[in-house]
């Protein structure tokens, strides 16, 4: 196998697995990767009673609660390292991607070979900083501006002992956003959660975002050639 997607996940987002375990069948390359299922609130048989009726390879392990998020991370690398895998997937329980999608990546695997690619992954609604390629590439003009101005309304704090209210400044401080400045901000941080960004706490940027796609639904799901 060449490629092993690891899932963060725990009990609270149990309603999107059936959804996501759903378009991952379909995927055409089911032998060339492998799904690893990392929880840590025991709820291991509602994944193996999940995943009954689909033929994916898969298994589930159930990790400490303290710390989860790292010890998560490093057991898929070292899970990947002891079973020859050369190439791993991080995907949360927040994340829906089509088979298509997933398929594409593998056929391009070989691309990481080069010094040129770091990463293949596709281009998160939401992610960060998907959202600003996906603003961009899929939102009309106006939108991205109605956007970007609820972005300016973001009030950022402290949390997860990371230091982000000096990032208020790119927000309710600032005229207007830019994200090279915001995102040159969040590089300056001494810190390894630098995942942050408006529309991952300014619920009424990422509710505008959701109707946007729904209202939009047919172009979402086009299928690329």
């Amino acid at each position: 196998m060449k490629l092993l997607i690891f899932y963060l996940t725990d009990n609270r987002r149990h309603y999107t697995f059936p959804h996501f375990i759903k378009m991952m069948n379909e995927s055409k390359k089911k032998d060339d990767w492998k799904l690893l299922i990392l929880t840590h609130t025991h709820d291991e048989n509602f994944y193996t009673e999940q995943l009954k009726n689909y033929d994916i390879n898969y298994v589930v392990t159930n990790i400490q609660p303290d710390n989860n998020y790292l010890r998560k991370v490093n057991y898929a690398v070292n899970y990947a390292e002891t079973n020859k895998f050369p190439y791993v997937m991080k995907c949360d329980n927040d994340i829906f991607l089509k088979a298509q999608t997933l398929d594409f990546m593998v056929d391009n695997l070989y691309l990481l070979e080069s010094n040129k690619h770091l990463t293949i992954g596709p281009v998160l609604t939401s992610g960060i900083p998907g959202i600003e390629y996906f603003k961009e590439e899929f939102l009309d003009f106006e939108s991205q501006k109605q956007l970007e101005k609820l972005f300016l309304q973001t009030i950022f704090y402290n949390r997860d002992g990371a230091t982000y209210d000096f990032l208020n400044e790119h927000t309710i401080n600032a005229n207007e956003w830019k994200k090279d400045y915001f995102f040159a901000g969040v590089k300056s941080m001494n810190h390894y959660y630098k995942g942050i960004h408006p529309i991952r706490i300014n619920e009424s940027s990422l509710q505008f975002l959701n109707e946007y796609i729904i209202k939009n639904k047919k172009d979402f799901y086009k299928t690329m050639n």
